[in-house]
């Protein structure tokens, strides 16, 4: 394998590790973002169920309490035994499903309000995001390695120049030296060195 290749692996490898890093970090802050507001979602049906409740003295079926929201069942408990609200019907396969609870005392019986929601919304724009990055590393990745290579052939383009010239040295040439170096990196340390013998 050329030093070549060698060097545009390495450059490409080093990019890629940290572009997955960089991919699972913004994964994570969106997922955690998007968490946060689903819980802060379930908090406010909960909220206005509550005032809801309390408006109607512990009586949910005065009318509807609720937030219009498909992803969102609500429960309404008292003294432990359902008197409003539907069985959350969920699907198992789609997973993911969170739920808030709260408990108060009304005119002296238990209330119990739960809030489930099997956030679908979030879990698909998480899909689609996850979906998105990866394609965006491999397509990135399809673009460093071309890219890598004509970089590291430029960097070792003065080696090159160096390898073909140093097979005019021989016995009969013992005179022979370099072009003087205009830079004054590896290579020019290196010319400068051969030159000086």
């Amino acid at each position: 394998m050329s030093l070549k290749l060698r060097l545009a692996l390495i450059f490409t490898l080093v990019v890629f590790v940290f572009l997955i890093f960089f991919c699972g970090v913004v994964y994570s802050i969106v997922e955690r973002q998007q968490f946060f507001e689903t819980s802060r979602l379930l908090d406010d049906h909960l909220q206005h169920e509550w005032t809801h409740l309390i408006h109607h003295r512990g009586h949910p079926d005065s009318g509807p309490g609720t937030f219009s929201d498909p992803e969102v069942v609500i429960e309404v408990f008292k003294n432990g035994k359902r008197i409003s609200g539907l069985s959350p019907d969920f699907d198992p396969a789609v997973g993911n499903i969170l739920s808030a609870r709260s408990e108060r005392v009304l005119e002296g019986e238990r209330i119990e309000v739960v809030a489930t929601m099997q956030p679908r919304k979030s879990l698909a724009y998480l899909s689609a995001l996850r979906h998105v990055l990866v394609l965006g590393c491999l397509l990135s990745l399809i673009v460093i390695l071309p890219l890598s290579l004509v970089c590291s052939g430029m960097m070792l383009k003065p080696f090159r120049i160096l390898a073909r010239t140093t097979t005019e040295l021989n016995a009969k040439n013992l005179a022979f030296r370099f072009p003087a170096p205009k830079r004054r990196d590896e290579y020019g340390i290196l010319i400068s060195s051969f030159n000086s013998l």
